[in-house]
């Protein structure tokens, strides 16, 4: 088993104008690079892929940042 985990943030200038429209704009198209990326790999290795994106803006709110 590997762990390849991905954490967007919601607030980067590369996310904000889709995050300001539509929400989990940034977590979806993080799972979305993911799958591409490993698709390939997981069907050569007969292996299963299960992505997991994680917003972050109740961790940050809650931080005062």
């Amino acid at each position: 088993m590997a762990w390849d985990v991905t954490v967007p943030n919601t607030y980067a200038e590369s996310h904000i104008d889709d995050t300001a429209t539509e929400e989990g704009a940034a977590a979806n198209q993080a799972a979305a690079n993911k799958i591409a990326k490993y698709d390939e790999l997981a069907s050569r290795q007969q292996a299963h892929l299960l992505p997991s994106c994680h917003r972050n803006r109740r961790y940050l709110e809650s931080l005062d940042c």
